[in-house]
């Protein structure tokens, strides 16, 4: 997880060093966390006497990561992922220009406003924009630090797992692969997911409903995936991510093609995880 300060904007305006120097120790702590078995123990014993709860073992075990089964099912838990200061700067993009931590906060703040839980928008009344609540200056403002390399995923492997599947309601011009400027909303949300599932490759298939024959639907359908691809690929998602573009037609309707809404509904593309 990425170190995250929260506090007062007047009082670490008034005082950068000090909130610059509490990040600089937590980064150096969490260098050596994630590169010495020894200080991810001594973590361990730490979180137990801060939080008064369980045992060290069990927190190392959850900082590793385990798996079992209750009642039938498989489950994971636990698995941290230690963040240096170099991993810091990937994550909010000040490396390679993606920031990651951004795309978490928006759709958070996008899931909030659109589900409404617990009446969101009625107590609380906004989602303070990004730009409102985060300073990076106190990163950047960060001096001689021993810092290892950036974890980067790795996406050479052929992945086989799928971790999620949804269909997305992409529009575009009728018989055309050119993307309809209504879908924007829905293309940001499916790059915030993918930047969110990093590690995770990609199969993109599109659809489309029955007018017209496979000569035509077929490769049109597969264009719409590839315009997909060409909008991801421009916000930086690597081309080596997409494991599989494809177009199956109208093979494989989700809807009944005798009316308009049903039509509407199977012209779609398919995003699926995997890892």
């Amino acid at each position: 997880m990425p170190t995250v300060l929260i506090g007062l904007k007047e009082w670490a305006t008034k005082n950068p060093e000090i909130v610059t120097n509490i990040l600089k120790s937590a980064l150096t702590a969490s260098n050596q966390m994630k590169n010495y078995d020894d200080w991810r123990v001594r973590a361990s014993e730490a979180i137990t006497d801060t939080y008064k709860m369980e045992t060290p073992e069990y927190w190392y075990k959850m900082f590793q990561g385990q798996q079992g089964t209750k009642n039938g099912l498989t489950y994971n838990m636990g698995g941290s992922k230690v963040f240096n200061y170099a991993d810091g700067m990937q994550y909010f993009g000040m490396t390679d220009g993606v920031n990651r931590y951004k795309s978490v906060y928006n759709q958070v703040g996008t899931y909030l406003t659109e589900l409404n839980p617990f009446g969101f928008n009625e107590n609380v009344g906004r989602v303070v924009p990004y730009d409102e609540a985060v300073n990076l200056f106190f990163m950047k403002n960060i001096n001689d630090i021993e810092s290892t390399a950036a974890d980067k995923a790795d996406y050479s492997s052929q992945a086989t797992e799928v971790m999620a599947s949804g269909e997305w309601k992409i529009n575009f011009a009728s018989g055309s692969a050119s993307i309809q400027s209504n879908s924007n909303k829905d293309l940001e949300k499916i790059y915030n997911l993918l930047i969110q599932a990093e590690d995770s490759k990609l199969t993109i298939v599109g659809h489309t409903d029955n007018v017209g024959g496979d000569a035509a639907n077929i490769p049109l359908s597969k264009n719409r995936a590839q315009a997909v691809v060409e909008y991801l690929k421009q916000k930086g998602i690597p081309e080596n991510r997409f494991q599989l573009i494809d177009g199956k037609g109208a093979s494989e309707p989700v809807a009944d093609n005798t009316s308009e809404a049903g039509k509407a509904k199977n012209r779609r593309v398919v995003i699926t995880f995997l890892k």
